[in-house]
């Protein structure tokens, strides 16, 4: 079992937690599709995602005013690929 986040980020509601946020982005690429990518990579048998709305972290993959559908679209073209 592998998982993987769009992001994680909850300064604004803990801001006394330590924690490095992960970004959306890393070096211009999708931490999503780079978690995606990777852990497929490993061929699990189930992948974990983290998290359906989880808004106050930053993971949800639900739909928001940020980033639309956008993950919803992501995940379901990479299960896709999961599943073959």
């Amino acid at each position: 079992i592998l998982t993987v986040t769009p992001a994680y980020n909850e300064s604004l509601v803990r801001p006394y937690n330590p924690f490095a946020p992960i970004p959306h982005e890393i070096n211009g690429a999708s931490t999503y599709d780079w978690g995606w990518g990777t852990t497929l990579k490993h061929q699990p048998d189930y992948v974990l995602v983290t998290s359906w709305n989880e808004f106050f972290e930053g993971t949800a993959i639900e739909p928001t005013k940020e980033y639309g559908d956008l993950y919803i679209k992501k995940t379901a073209e990479w299960v896709r690929k999961f599943r073959k």
